[in-house]
């Protein structure tokens, strides 16, 4: 990764989200309806291990949990991660991590499927490709991986 870009991109998850971390719930007005319908989307059966990359506050992990999977969200923003304490239930399978997209720190294929919900349409393309290899590493061969988001997606080639 070049020097500007991994700047931009740890400017923008480190400051930007340490701003707005803690309103960062009052979206799920917004993107509630749509965090349970893509939970229910990924349609597998219970208890599967899942992977939620750029978790932020944790609200589709928690979805996907519910459903009964053993679900680890991660995020690098640590003021992102505070607001999953609000999440987390003693009957829910469900941990967060600080970890980078970009650089997973789990084995090839631990994961039944993967998930990343908003969390692309403001990368940089270059990051947008990394996160997407790290998570297709991380999933089990013929397992799902799961994007949610408001771009088009385009060709990547991974």
């Amino acid at each position: 990764m070049n020097i500007v870009l991994e700047k931009k991109y740890k400017y923008y998850n480190y400051k930007f989200f340490a701003k707005w971390a803690r309103l960062y719930d009052y979206e799920k007005y917004i993107t509630f309806p749509l965090k349970q319908k893509a939970a229910r989307f990924l349609d597998l059966k219970s208890p599967k291990k899942i992977l939620d990359v750029a978790t932020g506050t944790g609200a589709q992990a928690y979805e996907i949990a519910k459903l009964g999977h053993n679900v680890v969200g991660i995020d690098l923003s640590p003021e992102m991660l505070e607001q999953t304490k609000k999440k987390i239930s003693s009957n829910l399978k469900l941990r967060f991590q600080q970890a980078d997209g970009t650089n997973l720190p789990f084995k090839d294929n631990s994961f039944d499927a993967s998930t990343i919900s908003l969390g692309l349409h403001d990368t940089p393309y270059e990051i947008e490709l990394l996160v997407l290899k790290e998570m297709k590493r991380a999933t089990k061969k013929g397992g799902s991986i799961l994007i949610v988001d408001y771009n088009e997606p385009k060709k990547l080639g991974i």
